[in-house]
């Protein structure tokens, strides 16, 4: 795996990290939990997306310049789309391992890490108990899986140079004059 991936992993680890803390500082008790992590989770994943975006953008133009100085014998490049996939894997797997240690061992410094990760997301997360259940670990695999998948459409959308805000959020803001 090449070394701008793995700092693209750390970079997302380091940026839940953030808004984990983030999102500690800024939680009280006048919003409800769910309109709450509504507004961090989105900003996290906001965050995440634009990373994996940005890539994938950037290795659609790199191959882009490969074809355009490529020999005559040589072959296209192609990008794989769902490059993005792959790359994602160790962000996702160090998420979902530390879930499984923190669910097996139900050591109470590795639930509150765990619980810490993911607090971006705390008004979807159900209270944690006594004994560890699939009440504990279906709402932080989902957490999971959302925060991969963002990272995967991310990639694809980036690939393609396609941004929802640019393309329909400049027509909403501001408003094109009507040819009479």
């Amino acid at each position: 795996m090449n070394g701008k991936y793995i700092k693209i992993n750390f970079e997302c680890l380091g940026l839940q990290i953030l808004f984990s803390v983030i999102s500690m500082g800024l939680y009280n008790d006048f919003f409800p939990d769910v309109v709450f992590s509504l507004f961090t989770a989105w900003l996290f994943l906001w965050t995440i997306h634009s990373t994996f975006w940005q890539l994938g953008n950037k290795e659609r133009k790199m191959i882009k310049i490969m074809n355009k100085n490529r020999g005559e014998n040589e072959p296209e490049y192609k990008q794989n789309r769902f490059k993005g996939a792959i790359i994602a894997v160790p962000f996702f797997a160090a998420n979902f391992i530390f879930l499984i240690v923190s669910c097996v061992l139900n050591k109470d410094i590795l639930v509150t890490i765990q619980s810490i990760l993911q607090f971006s997301f705390v008004g979807f997360l159900t209270p944690v108990d006594d004994i560890l259940g699939w009440n504990y670990f279906y709402p932080r695999f989902i957490v999971c899986v959302v925060m991969y998948l963002t990272c995967i459409i991310a990639y694809l959308s980036g690939s393609y140079n396609y941004s929802f805000f640019d393309k329909y959020f400049h027509k909403i803001v501001y408003k094109t004059k009507k040819d009479d």
